[in-house]
């Protein structure tokens, strides 16, 4: 690969106006070319403002060519996959010597099937309501005219209830001997071109679904060796969703209402003529309330703050999974009656639905995975209640390594934080990351950041603010976070690690803000977060309280922000049954919990906070820290210290 290509002389820069040559974006685009040509694994983390997407693209391209091979990228956030499909790729298009193909890859269940479309339209009187047989016609027009098929052309997007019945799925997929599969299928047509391109651009949620479906030899993706895994600092968060177990009452309640319709009379059972699956599916609703009003009582016995972790299996008696079961057999009994072949596969997709939740229940119930932890979240109450069973790996290392690492020639792990600990700014600094991930045979590269925060961030660190749990905390984190939001007139991102705390702050400051001409937007109140940031780069004086979410990907260029403010270094909470789990495996190893997992992960989490800030070379501002820990602990310099330097000033 020639470096020139990134060089102040180089094909990018003269069709990119105001391209600098980076050394760091030479430095990384030379590391990706040597792993993936020499077939090992790199971790590689660059500061803001590399252009790490070129340092990796054009590699992974030139190698896509050269061997004939594709090559993956991954992503996390919907932001930066659309900066690499709708500005990276297409530039990289323009300068590239020779042509590539480059495919976003979605999973099937974005697609439109159209066969299932005719199937909704027939059988729409039994399935919708007359406000969805209208959303019903306008998915029929949409039809006609949409080049790609996929819901994200729909606008606005169709209604869940509708789409799920139209949607591409692979249970009751006909393949050849579906009359559309030829040319007028939208995932099959998607596909064919996936299957010839040279770069495939995934989401993480995609990749670690296709990764789970290869276990039983089936795959979303076509064979790869190569991988690149941008924002990899999400990895263990992601594998563990799709690892796990998620399953809450209001899931199992939809699907049978779906199936038997709200009242028990119609829905799909009655669509296929099938009488005596009714009954069944109404013992399977009751068993439903039986099973998570015991897990109610369970929760509800539990001592005050306990943090609703299961320990033991078979904590209550489960009548659920075989009454679902009991459902899935019925239906497949008449589906063998049902006249043609596309009725029987659509219908026996339906009952396959039931009989996965009956596992997924049966799995949590009777603890399944030993290396798993269990517990339960609640929300709402009353007739609004809803409870979910949740499962989680408790330690994720031996499942990437067996799913992912040793599977691939090369894997390409790269963030603008990945480093933590001691030695953030030292090779070191990736033990964390590399131990959490199972990523242990890798290279690493450590790249900081061309911009000169020196002179154009000054961190505040409140040296004198009391602890989190004195009394008179958040009075006075009240009166920090007013004094900075009015210093810089809003434009300010306040980042919270508990939404307790960010609503109660929120009713303090809404009215004393706004009457000073600042807005106050506030995650969680019944906006999307989109949304939010969208109304914060356009509205001139806004302060957005945020947690997680917006601790990170978050991309505001200008000085629209102009403020990040910090209000409590992000630990991860103890009391949260995963993170208990993991910590209490890690003392039983002889290790030190907070230190070899609290911290890094807060560091982690805090580097991405602070990342916010500087977006592009010309941004200025402000970081200020609300947590005077970071200057009286002793583990306060390792957060100080893996932050680009940067004047501080202690208030």
């Amino acid at each position: 690969m020639a470096l020139d290509f990134f060089g102040a002389d180089g094909p990018i820069a003269r069709a990119l106006a105001g391209f600098e040559a980076r050394p760091q974006q030479q430095e990384m685009a030379t590391a990706v070319h040597e792993a993936l040509r020499g077939g090992h694994h790199l971790a590689v983390e660059a500061g803001t403002g590399v252009g790490k997407s070129f340092a990796y693209l054009v590699p992974a391209i030139e190698l896509a060519l050269d061997a004939k091979t594709p090559v993956v990228v991954s992503t996390h956030t919907i932001s930066l996959q659309d900066q690499l499909v709708s500005k990276d790729i297409p530039f990289l298009k323009t300068v590239l010597p020779r042509e590539f193909t480059a495919v976003l890859v979605k999973g099937r269940s974005n697609y439109l099937c159209r066969r299932r479309l005719d199937q909704a339209q027939e059988g729409a009187r039994e399935l919708f309501m007359p406000d969805r047989r209208a959303e019903l016609a306008r998915v029929l027009a949409w039809s006609a005219a949409t080049i790609d098929g996929t819901r994200q052309d729909l606008t606005p997007l169709p209604a869940p209830e509708v789409w799920q019945e139209v949607q591409a799925e692979t249970n009751n997929c006909l393949g050849p001997r579906c009359r559309y599969y030829a040319k007028e299928c939208f995932f099959q047509n998607a596909r064919r071109r996936r299957n010839t391109a040279d770069l495939l651009v995934v989401n993480h949620a995609l990749l670690f679904a296709d990764l789970a479906l290869k276990q039983a030899d089936y795959g979303l993706l076509p064979k790869y060796e190569h991988l690149v895994v941008d924002e990899a600092h999400t990895m263990e968060q992601v594998a563990g969703d799709h690892l796990g177990i998620r399953l809450s009452e209001a899931m199992v309640k939809h699907l049978l209402s779906r199936l038997a319709g709200r009242q028990g009379t119609g829905g799909v059972l009655r669509r296929f003529n099938d009488a005596a699956s009714l009954p069944v599916a109404a013992e399977a609703r009751e068993a439903c309330d039986i099973l998570f009003d015991r897990v109610e009582r369970w929760t509800l016995a539990r001592p005050k703050g306990d943090n609703l972790r299961v320990r033991e299996s078979d904590f209550v008696e489960d009548p659920l999974s075989g009454a679902l079961r009991a459902l899935c057999a019925s239906m497949k009994e008449h589906c063998e009656a049902l006249p043609t072949q596309e009725a029987r596969v659509e219908y026996r997709a339906q009952a396959d639905r039931a009989a996965a939740l009956a596992d997924e229940t049966e799995a949590f119930v009777s603890h399944a995975a030993a290396d798993q932890v269990y517990w339960i979240e609640t929300s709402g109450a009353g007739a609004r209640r809803n409870l979910e069973l949740r499962a989680a790996p408790i330690d994720l290392a031996e499942h990437l390594r067996r799913l992912l690492f040793d599977r691939m020639k090369s894997v390409i792990c790269t963030s603008a934080t990945l480093a933590a600990g001691p030695a953030a700014r030292g090779a070191g600094g990736f033990a964390h990351f590399l131990r959490r991930t199972g990523l242990q045979e890798a290279r690493t590269a450590l790249l900081g950041s061309p911009f000169d925060y020196q002179r154009r961030v000054t961190v505040h660190v409140a040296r004198r603010m009391p602890e989190p749990n004195d009394a008179g905390y958040e009075d006075i984190l009240a009166e920090r976070v007013s004094h900075y939001v009015r210093l810089t007139r809003g434009r300010a991102f306040v980042l919270f690690t508990s939404y307790r705390v960010m609503r109660a702050l929120a009713e303090r400051l809404r009215n004393p803000l706004l009457a000073e001409g600042i807005t106050l937007l506030v995650q969680g109140e019944g906006v999307a977060s989109q949304h939010l940031l969208e109304t914060f780069k356009r509205e001139p004086a806004c302060a957005l309280f945020g947690t997680d979410t917006f601790w990170q990907g978050v991309d505001v260029p200008g000085e629209a922000l102009s403020n990040v403010i910090i209000t409590k270094l992000p630990f991860p909470s103890p009391g949260h049954p995963l993170t208990e789990a993991r910590m209490e495996r890690i003392e039983a190893a002889g290790g030190d919990s907070f230190r070899d997992y609290s911290i890094p992960e807060a560091v982690m989490k805090f580097r991405q906070g602070f990342g916010r800030l500087i977006r592009r070379a010309t941004d200025t501002g402000i970081v200020a820290i609300l947590d005077g820990r970071v200057a009286t602990r002793s583990y306060g310099r390792i957060f100080l210290a893996s932050i680009p330097k940067c004047p501080v000033v202690e208030e």
